[in-house]
């Protein structure tokens, strides 16, 4: 998670400085903090019997924060990670670029509520609050990615190969 795009922001563009991304940071985690829910003094998560009922449980809000956190955590970052490698590797387009970020949108969209409403299943509300705030900062991540693919692509891909989709760049 801002491996790449948020170095690509701060050397490439003049949106954001790290000094206001620093300052966005802790506001974020502030409020976020303190709109987190207190946690339950006693939950009980059940025995899953296959994957699609650990997700099932996920997403009803049933299961550990951390059973619903960690694997789409690392999955969605070596993901990122990965498409960033092949496009700098000069083996991605734009378009490639662009569609494992839309083949990422709806698991996104089951991680944000699965999150959210997990997150009165661990042990201190700090952890809630860091899930959350990881959360957030990540579709944020998402954003700024959609923002390099569209209006700063050259960061990212040689638009002198791209005879096709030329005019992305």
């Amino acid at each position: 998670m801002f491996i790449n795009s948020l170095s690509a922001i701060f050397n490439y563009t003049t949106l954001i400085s790290i000094w206001e991304f620093s300052a966005l940071l802790i506001l974020i985690f502030c409020l976020i903090h303190i709109s987190t829910p207190p946690q339950e003094s006693y939950w009980q998560t059940q025995k899953d019997r296959n994957l699609y009922y650990l997700l099932f449980s996920c997403w009803k809000g049933d299961a550990a924060l951390s059973t619903a956190f960690w694997p789409f955590f690392i999955l969605a970052n070596c993901a990122f990670f990965y498409i960033d490698y092949r496009a700098f590797d000069l083996s991605y387009t734009i378009s490639s670029w662009r569609t494992v970020h839309v083949m990422l949108f709806f698991p996104l969209i089951w991680w944000i509520v699965s999150v959210w409403r997990c997150s009165t299943h661990c042990t201190f509300k700090i952890y809630a609050s860091l899930a959350r705030t990881l959360m957030v900062l990540f579709v944020f991540d998402f954003l700024i990615r959609l923002y390099i693919s569209y209006f700063h692509a050259e960061i990212y891909f040689d638009c002198r190969l791209l005879g096709i989709e030329y005019g992305d760049c």
